[in-house]
């Protein structure tokens, strides 16, 4: 039963019209419609929404930004430094735009360059080397996006002797690699906090090393295992075991190693080993990892002879392992 919409009086839910006063009763299927109408438009302008958000956020994020060694994509545009001036472009390479000319001087005979650019928190950083006549210049500057406020945030005070590897951010803090000039199985860890000068060592690594966020991943030479160690409590796990290591790169779920004559990856969320075979000219061509992502590893097959080394380059794809050449 249900009230009459006019008079109050009972009548049975089916009724179009009331027995007492006559009048057409159907407002209360039409709110039901209405906010059964409303209630989908509310679904599907919050799906709709949140896959904005979710894009906008992702393309926004400078972790996810796709970054190679002189170059970083960030927010639909690509950064880069050359001639000591930043650049702009939009992330196809069109309409590319001087941003601004870096405060230092050119000098004669000299040698500039710009290495392992990222973005973090809005800002630029990079390793920086120069070179000229008996002098030398190496380490890690910051620059805002729109070329202000240019700084030096890591100046390692054993520079003449030691080269700035390579370098991560992650909660404010830089951690960098140092490696001996002369013999460079030799790395330092040191962590900074940006806008401090106190430079705090972490550890001595006589091995190769690669970072990403809080985490240095080394081949034990004695061992052959691949530790991964956590910069701030210096806890180590090993990812994989007895291998025979040439280089090495890692991204957020990735680490991947090129031994011999294969590509080996491992998944970092649940340990799980992969390997591809790699066919080379000769048995003394090498292997070399360049840059990685989750999707896909950038590699060079370094071919040497008696008087010269060539290169051809490469990406895999980890999905379906499919391997295509790259003309630089």
């Amino acid at each position: 039963m249900k009230k009459c919409e006019k008079c109050g009086a009972m009548i049975p839910d089916k009724a179009k019209f009331c027995p007492g006063c006559g009048a057409r009763n159907q407002l209360k299927k039409k709110q039901k419609t209405r906010i059964w109408i409303i209630i989908l438009c509310l679904v599907c302008f919050g799906i709709i929404a949140a896959v904005m958000l979710n894009k906008f956020v992702k393309n926004d994020d400078g972790d996810n930004a796709i970054k190679n060694s002189r170059a970083v994509l960030y927010k639909h545009k690509i950064y880069y430094l050359k001639n000591r001036t930043l650049y702009k472009s939009n992330e196809d390479g069109t309409k590319q735009t001087v941003v601004k000319k870096l405060p230092h001087k050119k000098i004669e005979d000299e040698y500039v360059e710009y290495d392992q650019l990222q973005i973090y928190k809005g800002r630029l950083y990079g390793i920086l080397e120069e070179e000229y006549s008996m002098e030398r210049r190496h380490y890690i500057f910051s620059i805002n996006l729109d070329g202000t406020d240019y700084k030096r945030e890591i100046v390692p005070k054993k520079a003449d002797k030691w080269d700035i590897d390579s370098y991560s951010i992650e909660d404010d803090y830089i951690y960098y690699i140092l490696c001996e000039s002369e013999n460079l199985i030799h790395h330092i860890v040191y962590k900074q906090k940006l806008g401090s000068n106190k430079e705090i060592k972490i550890k001595y690594i006589k091995a190769s090393v690669q970072l990403y966020g809080k985490y240095a991943y080394y081949h034990n030479i004695q061992t052959g295992d691949i530790i991964k160690l956590n910069l701030e409590t210096q806890k180590e796990k090993v990812c994989i075991g007895n291998i025979s290591l040439h280089t090495m790169g890692v991204s957020k779920n990735k680490l991947v190693l090129a031994t011999e004559k294969a590509i080996t990856w491992v998944d970092l969320k649940d340990g799980k080993n992969h390997t591809k075979k790699i066919e080379t000219a000769n048995k003394w061509d090498i292997i070399e990892i360049l840059r990685v992502n989750d999707e896909e590893v950038c590699y060079a097959i370094l071919h040497k002879t008696y008087n010269a080394i060539s290169a051809r380059w490469y990406k895999m794809n980890f999905k379906n392992e499919k391997i295509e050449e790259l003309v630089y």
